[in-house]
């Protein structure tokens, strides 16, 4: 295990010990009042106790940057929680008033950039901490979606092609009716240009008969 991460647990254990060892009343803070954190000794050992298994599950994998760059301050401050709460973790009201804000809030802050660090899902996947059968079911679940991405692609070309016999189909009467006023144009010239000819026909055959023969 790393050497600092071993030693961060160890100041965990210390703390926790110091919040087993308080005599509290069992009742829980509340028991000073409504003012009080309605928790108990036990539930704060509790949220240290989680974390230090968490921890030691992590095993020898190789720990970030950014653990190692903040895991000094973290264990100054978790002894400076024991330190403290062996003063003032104890049957005093107005003590458990600030001291249990105190621990707590401290601890989250601490444990959320921890759990960040080294169990965000990029981590924890290339360290191969999933379970097994997790570990199977996303990749599935990957490998489906995937799929689907690759298809909706498809799908996409589809629908454009779709969209464009709509379109073409929106504007076809318009084209047949220009299509239709072309041809009556076409038989118009055709029909003017055939009397025409039958015109010149008729003019070119009068020109030959009054035209005198020679012998």
């Amino acid at each position: 295990m790393d050497k600092n991460l071993s030693l961060f647990i160890k100041s965990l254990e210390s703390l926790n010990e110091t919040i087993d060892g308080a005599s509290i009343n069992e009742a829980g803070f509340q028991a000073h009042g409504w003012n009080q954190v309605h928790l108990t000794k036990e539930q704060v050992s509790y949220v240290i106790s989680n974390q230090i298994s968490k921890l030691k599950s992590y095993g020898d994998k190789e720990v970030t940057k950014g653990f190692s760059t903040a895991i000094n301050s973290h264990i100054e401050k978790i002894d400076l929680l024991n330190t403290n709460s062996k003063s003032y973790f104890n049957n005093n009201a107005s003590h458990l008033l600030h001291s249990v804000p105190g621990i707590l809030l401290t601890l989250q802050v601490i444990f959320s950039d921890i759990d960040y660090e080294l169990f965000s899902y990029e981590n924890i996947k290339d360290k191969k901490l999933l379970p097994r059968g997790l570990a199977v079911r996303l990749r599935s679940t990957k490998a489906n979606l995937d799929k689907i991405d690759e298809s909706s692609g498809s799908l996409k070309e589809k629908i454009d092609i779709i969209n464009e016999a709509h379109e073409a189909a929106e504007s076809l009467p318009t084209d047949l009716a220009s299509l239709q006023e072309a041809k009556r144009e076409l038989t118009a010239l055709i029909s003017a240009a055939n009397t025409e000819l039958n015109s010149t026909k008729k003019e070119l055959s009068s020109l030959k008969e009054e035209t005198p023969k020679f012998r």
